[in-house]
């Protein structure tokens, strides 16, 4: 996982690139923070944007562990706390490291299921 983390902070350029000038096959651009709150860590992946200003403020885009965050909430959060980022091109994944990383782990009838439930496909 640290270096899907490591890949994913090396091509954050890419991710803001086209976030800023989206091309019609692109949508459903999402960065993932690590989140540190009350001692708890947790990792988010954030939709609706709004990078215009720092620091970065998105909606919270996974049903949250920590008991002190919600689905749909409004986070603020600097670059630094950015582990992963994400979009769909053509209905294909573009980035999400860390989604890979996780796939990558599955035996095959667990991937089949999780390929099944994505709301994109994967290039393998």
């Amino acid at each position: 996982m640290a270096l899907a983390i490591q890949s994913a902070r090396k091509t954050l350029r890419q991710f803001f690139q086209a976030y800023g000038t989206p091309r019609a096959d692109q949508k459903s651009f999402m960065l993932k923070i690590r989140w540190e709150q009350q001692g708890e860590v947790e990792h988010l992946w954030m939709g609706g944007l709004d990078a215009s200003a720092l620091p970065l403020r998105g909606t919270v885009a996974n049903r949250p562990v920590t008991a002190q965050l919600t689905l749909g909430q409004r986070l603020a959060f600097t670059p630094d706390r950015i582990v992963d980022w994400m979009y769909v091109e053509d209905g294909y994944l573009v980035g999400g490291y860390t989604t890979k990383a996780m796939r990558a782990g599955m035996g095959s009838r667990e991937r089949a299921a999780f390929d099944a439930a994505a709301p994109f496909k994967f290039r393998d």
